[in-house]
Formats: C-alpha cells, structure tokens, sequence
C-alpha cells in the first residue's frame, strides 16, 4: 500500500551578487531564475529520508540549493586547460517553491533503482492538489532513499519531466556536514546541467565514449577534469563556451522543453485589476509592459503598441466603439507560459464612424485563447500580422454584414506547442468567419511547422472555418493542417472563391457542404500519403453550382488513398468540373450520390466543430 504524506510549500527567495566575468548571450541578459520543486519519499511507516518536522532536514535541502546557485555563478576555470574562453558564470540561478512530503514504501526504496516515471505519474500528473505551474512550469527533484552513496539521474537532455536522485538523506546523516552539501550539490548540479541540454563531455573509464558537441572542452578522460559534465571523483564546476551556448539555445526555447520552468516574476493576476486608457488618454507602448488583469479602452482612447504587451492567463484587451488600436511592428502576447484571453473588438452596430478603427500591420499576435474576436471586419485593417501558436487566431462573427473585409499579407502559424500542450490544448481553428460577413484573403499563409510530428493528425488544425459567411481567397497557401479549408453555408448570398492558391500535405485540403456557389481555380493541391486516414484534395456536398477548373492535383509519394476529388450530388445543381491535372493519385475523381460514400473518405467529414 502506498501512503502519501502531508505536504510543505517553501517559498525561498534567494539572491546572490555575480563575481567573475560575465556571459551572455543571445537573448538573456539578467538573471534566469528555473522553479524547482523537491518531492521526499519516505518509507510507508514515515521513516528513512527527510522528515518535514526537522528545521535541520529543511536547512540541509536549502544549502543544497545555495550551494548550488553559488557554483552556477561563480565557475570554475576549466582543468586541465582547454582552448575555450573562460566562463565565469551561466547567469543562472534555481529558486525552490515548493517541498513535498510522501510516505511510499516502492518509491523511497532506491536500493536497486529509481522508479522515476513512477514518481512523476502518481506525484504530479495524476495528483489534483497541483496546479498547472506546479505540474508543468517547474522543474521536480525526486529524491529516494536506501542507498549510501549519491547518484542519480533525469528525464532526457534538456528535459523538465525530472530529476531524481538517491543516497542524499544517507549523505546527511553519515558524513561532514560542510562535505555532505558539497558532494550532494556536485551530484545535483551534474543532473541539472543534463536539463540544461549538455550531455557527458568525457571519453575512456569505465563508461565508455561519451564525448559532447563541444570540441572546445577536450572531451578529457572520465573523471580526470573539473567540468560539470564529467564523472566522479571529479564532478567539478566548470563549463565551456560551447556548452554554455547550448544551455542558452535550450533557455531560449529553441531546443527541449526546459524553458518552460523560467520563472517570470512579472507574470501574476490581480483579480480586480483593469488597466483604463479612458477619453482623450494615449498610451504608447515601446518595450515590454506587463499586464496584471483586463485592459480597456473606452471610446475616444487610444492604444499605440511597438513593444511587447503581455496579458496574463485568461486576461485580454478589450476595445470599446470609438476606441483606436495601432499595432506598429509590436507585439500582444503571453511571456509567462499561459494563453491569454486575447483582443475582442466591439462595433457599435452599423455605424461605423462611431467605431473607432483598429490597425494592424507588421506585428505579432501570439499565445492567445482567440487572437482576435470582432463583430466589425469593415472596421478592422489587418496587413503583415503574424498569428503565432494561438488556438484560435481569428474569429470573425459579423452582425449582419457591414461589407467586405481584408487581410492582407498575415501568416497564421504554429510552431511548436501551444501552451498548455500538456492538458490538451491543440491547434483548433486558425480562422473562423461567421454572422453574414464576406471576408477576402489576398497573400496569406496558413501552416503548421511542425505538422503530424508533434500533434495527432486530426489536432493539426483547419485553416479557415467558414459558418453562414461568404469567402474570397487569392495567392495563399495551406499546409500540414488537417484541413485548409471547411465551409458551409445556406444563404444565396453567400459566395465561396478561391484562386491561385496552394493546399499542401492536408488531410483534405478545401471541403464544402451546403453551399450556394463555390469557384476552385487555378490551385495546386499536393497531397499527404498517410496510412491512418485518406488524403483528399476537395471534397463538396450540397453545393448548388460548383465550377472546379485548371486545378493540379498531384503528390510527392504516390499510394493508396489519395483522392481528388469527391462530389456528391444528393443535391440538384450545376456543376463544372474540367480542366484539371490528376498525377500519380489513386482517383481522380469519385462521383456519389446519397449512402454511396465510401468508409475511407467518410472520416474526413468530420469538421471539428468541438474544438471552438
């Protein structure tokens, strides 16, 4: 049976003065605090490890900590001498939030190994006391017992699942007090350096070939050297210029997942706040302002953006009829690993004088809930936005029509992992039109980088969702999406047009159902080979008049269920379809009526509604 014990929170605020030459790179300039949280795992009866009722116990863990922070910006010079330049720190410190305390029997007991993915599973994913920054934006130490000598390991290189470790309380117990923090904070310091993304710099010993990246630390023989990479007895604390990049390529978030446990002490919500830019009032925004609740601007304000603006979770910024927004090459985001609420933009009915305007061009939208929500396209100018990693970018939702909106030149795109990947937060919907509007699209592109490499293949998300509303496209291209394009509509106003346009590796690039008019001309459709489901070019149902001409469809792979087009005449109507390429796909066109559909394209009748 396993017992879980009571459960401490240490908040340990912990500053220390630089000494040496200082290094920086790329884009860290001050200080970066990681959050570390520490679980200790006793045996079933309370016993054998760190006791939350001992100040000693707790005093021991945070001269770990200190002792650690020290090293990290006080390094050593490498020995023996190697051709990289001196590093004097990594400008890098840990900030411990939280100790837990368990009594578990399996856990504590490490005589043979660490059950780390155990820990991790029934300590902090499946526990419901945690919260979101406890579960994935901090850094876990676990630490077991019945073992005499310190060791231990992580998750992966540039890792924050992680880290665990064992022999620490037997440390505490057995040895000098000064020495047992040093040998537990070396061993530590080593397994936090693999989170950081540095592997083993070492060659020979007992382990074998192990030599890094870096060719400016020698790769010296195991356990001869003082760099933090190496093995005992060295487990020293120096680092290279080479290794010392990768540590900021990792914090920076182009490698791992370890960027995600920065701490940003910016990044906190005041219940009530509102930040007002009332009447008459401007407010300019050049560098980075951080946002602690809602920000509103009344009618007759302005908002002026060539900076950063960061809204906290599930705050945004709301625009009232009248109020002025102007992105200028700035930014309206969330630097704290959460989604923020994003934009809504209100019209005052049809009087669009009274409306204010909202300019957009040559900035950035990012890590939003919905990037944009509006009721008055006609009002709204958007030209050279980037949508980045948002779950839903743009959401359009006239009342009744106000004219024919544009957006020009905007990229709407994913690239890594939405924040919150880790409760389920996917790519839903880049674009949603609705309410009557009619909306061109000139010289967009709507994709995800990394495609079906991260996200199931129906999570990659659909390019622009059409609802009851009328679609211009020219020159844009869609690509790695589930969908490019999903429209339906019943209205006879309504008109769907798309041209010159590119639909690459989707699942099925445009489907249509129930639409009065619909023109496909002049694009190129490469498809995906997939073995889970079929990949379609275009599909259309219930469309009235459908003219399909001088489209490509093709593929760079060739295979079994790859399919054109499929059309469905169930419904009367006039329909051209000619002129079009077919190359090295299974159909070219697969004409059904009624029940005839066959299973395999079925599945991407699905439209995803669930996800808006």
């Amino acid at each position: 049976m396993k017992y879980k014990g009571s459960r401490v929170i240490t908040v340990l605020l912990i500053t220390f003065l630089f000494f040496g030459a200082r290094v920086k790179a790329n884009t860290l300039e001050d200080t970066t605090f990681l959050r570390i949280s520490i679980h200790i795992f006793a045996d079933s009866s309370g016993n054998g490890n760190f006791n939350a009722d001992s100040s000693s116990h707790t005093i021991f863990l945070t001269e770990i900590v200190k002792w650690i922070n020290h090293q990290l910006v006080n390094l050593d010079t490498l020995r023996p001498a190697m051709p990289s330049p001196f590093v004097g720190t990594t400008g890098i410190q840990v900030r411990l939030d939280s100790i837990f305390y368990h009594n578990d029997q399996y856990a504590w007991d490490c005589s043979g190994e660490i059950d780390s993915d155990y820990m991790r599973t029934y300590y902090v994913d499946h526990d419901t006391t945690l919260n979101y920054l406890e579960k994935y934006q901090t850094l876990p130490i676990f630490l077991g017992n019945n073992y005499h000598v310190v060791g231990g390991h992580n998750s992966l290189i540039g890792d924050k699942r992680f880290i665990a470790m064992r022999g620490i309380f037997s440390e505490f117990l057995n040895r000098p007090y000064p020495n047992a923090v040093r040998d537990c904070g070396r061993g530590l310091l080593h397994e936090l350096g693999h989170s950081l993304g540095l592997s083993h710099n070492f060659s020979g010993g007992a382990h074998g070939e192990q030599c890094d990246e870096c060719e400016d630390n020698g790769c010296p023989d195991e356990g001869s050297s003082n760099n933090i990479m190496d093995y005992w007895p060295s487990y020293g604390y120096a680092l290279s210029a080479c290794q010392l990049e990768i540590i900021l390529s990792h914090l920076n978030g182009d490698r791992g997942t370890i960027a995600e446990v920065i701490c940003h002490d910016s990044c906190y919500i005041e219940l009530e706040r509102i930040h007002l830019i009332s009447d008459g009032s401007e407010l300019i925004v050049k560098d980075t302002m951080y946002m602690h609740g809602n920000m509103l601007i009344e009618s007759g304000g302005r908002l002026i953006v060539e900076g950063y603006i960061s809204f906290p979770e599930s705050r945004g910024l709301i625009v009232s009829p009248g109020a002025e927004v102007i992105l200028k090459n700035g930014t309206f985001g969330n630097l704290c690993g959460d989604l923020w609420a994003g934009i809504q933009f209100l019209s005052n009915g049809s009087n669009a004088e009274a409306s204010g305007r909202f300019i957009l061009q040559g900035g950035i939208i990012e890590n939003a809930e919905i990037g944009i929500l509006t009721d008055c396209m006609e009002l709204l100018q958007l030209e050279g936005v980037n949508f980045l990693n948002n779950r839903l970018a743009l959401s359009i939702m006239g009342g009744g029509g106000l004219g024919l909106g544009e957006i020009d030149s905007c990229v709407f795109e994913i690239n890594r992992r939405i924040n919150h990947w880790e409760t389920g937060e996917y790519p839903a919907v880049f674009v949603k039109l609705g309410g009557d509007d009619q909306v061109r699209f000139n010289n967009c592109q709507f994709y995800n980088k990394e495609g079906h490499r991260i996200f199931e293949d129906i999570n990659s998300g659909i390019g622009i969702y059409v609802d009851d509303a009328g679609l211009y496209l020219e020159n844009c291209s869609f690509e790695n999406l589930f969908k490019g394009i999903y429209a339906s509509s019943t209205s006879p106003h309504h008109i769907f047009r798309v041209d010159s346009s590119r639909f690459e590796l989707c699942h099925c690039g445009i489907q249509l159902n129930n639409f009065p008019r619909a023109t496909i001309v002049s694009c190129i459709f490469s498809l995906n080979r997939l073995n889970t489901m079929p990949s379609i070019g275009v599909t259309a149902g219930n469309v009235v008049c459908l003219d399909v001409r001088d489209n490509i469809f093709t593929t760079d792979y060739g295979g079994e269920q790859l399919l054109g087009i499929t059309l469905n005449h169930t419904y009367p109507g006039t329909h051209f379809v000619e002129d079009n390429l077919f190359e090295f796909l299974q159909t070219g066109i697969l004409t059904i009526t009624g029940s005839d559909l066959p299973e395999w394209p079925a599945s991407l009748m699905l439209s995803r509604t669930e996800l808006l």
